[in-house]
């Protein structure tokens, strides 16, 4: 603030005694050039001396800052985080833990740990608004906070097995924004970075990853099945992106498409195995549907640009191997056991189908293998979006057509006799909308067959509802009851 004042006072003592006390000069200095003098002052104080006022500024804002930095490095932090009393003097400790975080990254982990490992503290009321009491920060914004800490470059790399151990625990507290927030910072670690991929020429954060999943026990894994198929999506994904301050006022961003090599094949290879290992453990629908998503998913490629050759060679190959593996767990005897992973399936195969490289014989065989199967086909008129109902050579309006006369033919070959017949087929088609594995606006059809059935053969339609009703199954949800009524 000295040096700031001393530079202003030299200036305008310089442009006083030049510019005012010209004296007798004054003419010949106004005739001359004294209006260039005065420009130049001007260009002086804009271009030199008030950018030297900020720069001081910040040199001292950077200094205070450094000073408390030190008091809290340097110091007993972690006691010191242990006896806070409030969730705003954590948030205190943590804002000055982030600005230093490229400094020291250890002590940064062990605080964000320290911290997350408290007892959740109640806000503290900081004032009132009439009869209103205003309340301080929440247990919730502490933590949003610590994961803030944890997704910076230098934090995450630094300790990989900690931060990945971190951001499990912190992926499994009850508050909706904490867990969520927590899953984009396991996104943001597993994912290909370009810059440290560059830099480093490894991916030991992947590998890392799979370790860590593959130590985690099956109970862990079931109690957080997000936190897996996320951390497994973003290991077998064939792209890279970077962000980074390439000035100081300046985010640069980068993305790419990774070069195959031996250890990254044998890494896709080895989670292609895991992800197929648990996926056959995992009994809830929903996530076995994620799982078989986050397999059909590692056949991408990069949106934002072009795969190499060999890319392209990987994935074939990798094609043939997860092919397999989603035949085995979907045909029991030839025929098609889990309708919901065949309609996942069925779209990535028209997608496979469509491109030259990927349009195999496995494929083809699969593809033909789900369309022979009868009992899979009335399940896919009833069922589905459209999008995944369409063969690959077909267009919207001509696949619209076609399942609307197979509705049709579904309502005449319907008859009493085939009651149980029916009551079971819907009952199974209608029970995974209820564990949020199917969304609703997919039973369209289902529903619509249903207002034909009523108008066609409303006693069949009848029992039917009267039989629902009775077992309360799943057909007797809001959604089909008044589609019956």
């Amino acid at each position: 603030v000295q040096i700031t004042s001393a530079l202003y006072h030299t200036w305008s003592e310089i442009e006083h005694d030049i510019i005012y006390k010209a004296g007798a000069d004054r003419d010949k200095l106004e005739t001359l050039g004294l209006d260039e003098i005065e420009k130049s002052f001007e260009k002086v104080m804009s271009e030199h001396i008030e950018q030297a006022a900020i720069h001081f500024d910040h040199i001292f804002k950077k200094h205070k800052e450094i000073l408390q930095a030190g008091q809290l490095f340097f110091s007993d932090y972690l006691n010191d985080i242990k006896k806070a009393s409030n969730n705003d003097e954590l948030v205190s400790f943590l804002d000055i833990t982030a600005n230093f975080s490229h400094k020291k990254p250890m002590e940064c982990i062990q605080m964000v740990e320290a911290t997350a490992a408290l007892k959740p503290i109640e806000p503290k009321v900081i004032g009132e608004f009439g009869t209103e009491k205003i309340f301080g920060k929440e247990t919730a914004t502490v933590l949003e906070k610590c994961i803030e800490i944890l997704k910076r470059y230098h934090i995450r790399y630094s300790d990989v097995p900690k931060v990945l151990e971190l951001l499990y625990k912190l992926s499994q507290r009850t508050e909706p924004s904490v867990s969520e927030h927590a899953i984009k910072g396991v996104e943001e670690l597993v994912s290909y970075n370009g810059v440290f991929i560059e830099k480093y020429k490894t991916i030991y954060p992947q590998i890392q990853t799979l370790k860590f999943l593959k130590d985690l026990s099956v109970n862990d894994r079931n109690k957080n099945p997000k936190f897996v198929s996320v951390a497994l999506r973003e290991i077998l994904s064939t792209g890279t992106e970077a962000h980074f301050m390439s000035k100081a006022d300046q985010m640069t961003f980068q993305s790419g498409a990774l070069n195959p090599n031996d250890n990254l094949i044998k890494l896709r290879r080895e989670a292609i195995e895991f992800t197929t290992e648990v996926l056959k453990k995992t009994k809830i629908p929903k996530d076995r549907k994620e799982l078989a998503r986050v397999l059909s998913s590692a056949l991408y490629t990069p949106m934002s640009t072009p795969a190499s050759d060999e890319l392209i060679q990987m994935l074939v190959e990798d094609s043939k191997i997860i092919l397999k593996i989603l035949r085995d767990v979907i045909f029991l005897k030839g025929k098609v056991k889990d309708y919901v992973l065949a309609l996942e399936v069925e779209e990535e195969l028209n997608r496979l189908l469509r491109s030259e490289k990927f349009d195999t014989e496995e494929s083809k065989k699969f593809y033909e293998d789900l369309q022979k199967d009868l009992e899979f086909g009335v399940f896919c008129t009833l069922v589905g979006d459209i999008r995944k109902y369409k063969t690959p050579d077909e267009d919207w309006g001509v696949a619209e057509k076609r399942r609307s006369e197979e509705i049709d033919a579904l309502v005449e070959k319907t008859i009493e006799a085939d009651l149980d017949l029916w009551s079971k087929r819907l009952k199974e088609y209608t029970k995974p909308m209820q564990g949020g594995v199917i969304d609703e606006w997919q039973y369209a059809s289902l529903r619509e067959f249903i207002a034909r059935l009523t108008r066609v053969k409303p006693k069949i339609a009848s029992l039917l509802f009267e039989r629902a009703i009775k077992e309360n199954s799943s057909l007797a949800s809001l959604e089909f009851v008044t589609t019956f009524l």
